[in-house]
């Protein structure tokens, strides 16, 4: 059943339609128009090497939470929204990620001061640490963020390059014919008119 289950993954794979661009570097993760998180990892499938799976998910609420003077971001996306193309690899990151029983992936940044807000804003790029809740567990994280500005609205980008050990999880297993490496690369794409309570958080930066 197993062997069955892992030759219909591979025949829906090489048939899907995002196939053919797989490899890293023909592979756009996120645009800088997108309000999405993505993962990428790494996969070997029969004599194709190294292409890369990307999982989406644009069903992304952000907003900001206040505490006197400082401000925190907060990040949750539906665990089971991740949708790379292949649905039986999409139910297989459900039951990894337990989406029964844990439905969001939650993200909470450090406080931040409204000075350092300011200075992110002005110098377009900066570390950004918080908490990642998933699956029960929170584990500390730190994203390099690049922040861009068109007219009055702000594009975040971020990237943390980590491996399925550091979840304390295992790279899933495909068979004999596919290997999914211990990599993983998270990818953040936020717009500013689309994080609640930001404007207000700007208006006092003012």
């Amino acid at each position: 059943m197993q062997q069955l289950s892992t030759i219909l993954f591979l025949v829906g794979f090489l048939f899907s339609p995002g196939f053919s661009c797989l490899k890293a570097e023909d592979k756009e993760i996120l645009s800088s128009e997108d309000h999405c998180v993505a993962y990428a990892t790494p996969e070997k499938i029969l004599f194709f090497p190294d292409y890369q799976v990307i999982g989406k998910s644009c069903k992304v609420n952000a907003w900001v939470e206040n505490n006197e003077n400082q401000s925190r971001f907060i990040i949750n996306i539906p665990s089971n929204s991740f949708d790379s193309g292949v649905s039986a690899r999409d139910d297989d990151v459900m039951k990894i990620l337990d989406t029964d029983n844990y439905p969001n992936v939650r993200f909470e940044t450090d406080w931040f001061s409204e000075g350092k807000i300011k200075k992110l804003l002005l110098d377009g790029l900066g570390e950004v640490n918080g908490v990642l809740k998933l699956s029960g567990r929170e584990y500390q994280m730190s994203f390099d963020m690049f922040i861009t500005r068109k007219g009055k609205k702000f594009s975040f980008s971020g990237t943390l390059d980590t491996n399925y050990t550091f979840f304390n999880l295992n790279p899933p297993k495909l068979g004999i014919f596919a290997e999914v490496i211990n990599i993983i690369k998270i990818v953040v794409n936020l717009q500013s008119d689309q994080i609640i309570g930001f404007e207000k958080v700007i208006n006092q930066e003012s």
